[in-house]
Parts: C-alpha cells; sequence; structure tokens
C-alpha cells in the first residue's frame, strides 16, 4: 500500500483535540506530516478490523467446539460453567492482544504479519500471564 502513489486528495474536518492527537501520535512515532499520520492510522484500522474480524470467526468456533466438549463432558453444570466462562475471558483478552499486536506489527514497519503468528504470540502471552499469576500448571 505504501508504494502506491498518493495522488487523492480529500478535504478533512478534525476538532482540535482530535487535530492534536493525531499530531503528538505523529511526533512520537517520527512522522512528519499529519496526512502521513492520518494515512498510518487508517492503515492501521483496516488491517486490525480485519484481522480482527477473522480472530473472531476462530474463536467463535472454538468456543463452540469447547461448549460440545463441556456438553458431553461428565462434570458438574457449575464446572462447566466456570470453565466456559474461564474460556470466554481468555478469549477476549486474546482478542485485545492480536489487536495490539498488529497495530504494533505496523507501527514498527515490520509489515504485516499473519493471522497465525498473531495467535501463538497471543497464546504465548496469556501463558505467561496465567504462569505469573499461578494459574498455569
Amino acid at each position: 500500500m505504501s508504494d502506491e502513489l498518493k495522488t487523492i486528495k480529500f478535504q478533512m474536518m478534525l476538532s482540535p483535540s482530535e487535530s492534536e492527537r493525531i499530531d503528538d501520535w505523529g511526533f512520537g512515532h517520527r512522522i512528519r506530516s499529519r496526512a502521513e499520520a492520518i494515512r498510518r492510522l487508517c492503515q492501521i484500522g483496516m488491517a486490525a478490523e480485519s484481522q480482527i474480524r477473522n480472530a473472531q470467526k476462530r474463536t467463535d468456533r472454538a468456543l463452540k467446539a469447547l461448549n460440545m466438549v463441556l456438553e458431553k463432558a461428565d462434570l458438574p453444570k457449575k464446572v462447566q460453567a466456570g470453565i466456559a466462562t474461564a474460556m470466554s475471558e481468555m478469549v477476549e483478552a486474546q482478542k485485545q492482544l492480536v489487536a495490539w499486536q498488529i497495530a504494533e506489527n505496523i507501527l514498527s514497519d515490520a509489515g504485516r504479519i499473519d493471522l497465525e503468528t498473531n495467535m501463538e504470540v497471543s497464546q504465548q502471552h496469556i501463558d505467561a500471564m496465567l504462569n505469573t499469576r499461578g494459574e498455569n500448571p
């Protein structure tokens, strides 16, 4: 996307606080112009939206599979409910991590990394958090 010639212009209205936040963000990431900062923020948003949509589909399938297993397991209902709740919380945390990793990857100019890599790195972060809290064996 960044190799394309930039030939389309448009006018945009911002509030003073939005303009200040964009300028501060651009300065913090060594971006020289407001236009380039806005372009980069748009790239981040579009990439994250697509990747998060894919991650959501996969996590929905994983939760359905987990629920099927829990329904067939010979566990008390309260234990099943606890496991399902814990899994849902992990999925939500993982989605947030994936979104941040996508944004971080774009900002670092490293190019896009695929969803599988994002998910693996996210799982490593979750495992590390659980280990520090003593929740993983």
